[in-house]
């Protein structure tokens, strides 16, 4: 989980909602839960930026881009299982 951890932070550093999903989807492929993707994916990813921002190796706007990009691929995520439920 260390690896997609890595991918999804450099994803959402570079603002590539795409790929921030395509790692989700991979994760959502190999079987793991709602639960799994926020506690273990995206919570430690954003922990992680923000340790970077602290320690000043990216800056206020890198640390405001990776969370917009974080919101709209949950906001993602969210339509995807709505779509999901329905079929």
């Amino acid at each position: 989980m260390i690896d997609s951890i890595n991918r999804f932070v450099n994803c959402l550093l570079a603002g590539n909602q795409d790929s921030a999903w395509e790692v989700l989807l991979e994760e959502i492929n190999n079987g793991q839960d709602s639960l799994t993707i926020y506690h273990h994916i995206i919570t430690p990813s954003m922990r992680k930026i923000g340790e970077l921002w602290q320690e000043n190796k990216i800056s206020v706007a890198d640390e405001h881009l990776a969370t917009t990009t974080c919101d709209f691929t949950i906001s993602r995520y969210h339509y995807w299982q709505k779509i999901e439920i329905k079929h």
